[in-house]
């Protein structure tokens, strides 16, 4: 199939005119109809953002009290922190996971190539491999399973946030940056 509204359109650019085949065609269309169905959700996604100001303006319209909103609010936030923290916490278990299950893994590797050469008693060669496997099955309970303490999620300190100050939470100098205007990095002043 080729595009063949040249002779319509005479004044559109190259891409237009461009022969396709079939298969070309059809990635050109899905390519298309992906961006168009990614830019609608983002602009779904941002119509649908609203901020404590506009909940303060609900609220006064049916009479609650400012107070309550700004509690709400700072209570809405301190959750997202917690839930946040517990993530990274879950995430940071994997570690000691994924190094004790390699470990046993190149013993029970290991284990299988001297136990070809020298001969090991039944006997100890299982208790030499479940004694591998132990920490990697504690940890990957652990990691999986073992719910998060509040204790050990407070251990988590957040990484920055682009575009806030880490200091006070207000809007950054750049979106990059982690410092509002009052808080970054200023330099040495001139002089001698």
């Amino acid at each position: 199939m080729r595009l063949e509204h040249q002779e319509e359109s005479g004044s559109q650019g190259a891409s237009a005119s461009a022969r396709l085949t079939q298969e070309q065609l059809s990635e050109l269309l899905d390519t298309a109809i992906a961006k168009h169905g990614a830019a609608e959700r983002r602009q779904e996604q941002q119509s649908q953002l609203m901020t404590v100001d506009d909940a303060l303006e609900i609220a006064r319209s049916l009479n609650i009290p400012e107070e309550h909103v700004l509690a709400a609010a700072q209570e809405l936030q301190k959750r997202g922190s917690v839930d946040e923290r517990k993530s990274l916490a879950r995430m940071r278990r994997l570690a000691p996971f994924g190094v004790t299950a390699g470990l046993a893994g190149l013993l029970t590797v290991s284990m299988g190539l001297i136990g070809g050469i020298v001969k090991v008693p039944d006997a100890m060669g299982a208790l030499l491999m479940t004694a591998a496997w132990l920490p990697p099955l504690f940890f990957g309970w652990r990691w999986k399973f073992a719910p998060v303490s509040q204790e050990e999620a407070d251990r988590i300190e957040l990484p920055p946030k682009p575009g806030v100050c880490r200091v006070c939470g207000a809007p950054a100098v750049t979106p990059q940056s982690t410092f509002c205007e009052q808080h970054r990095y200023k330099g040495p002043t001139g002089g001698a």
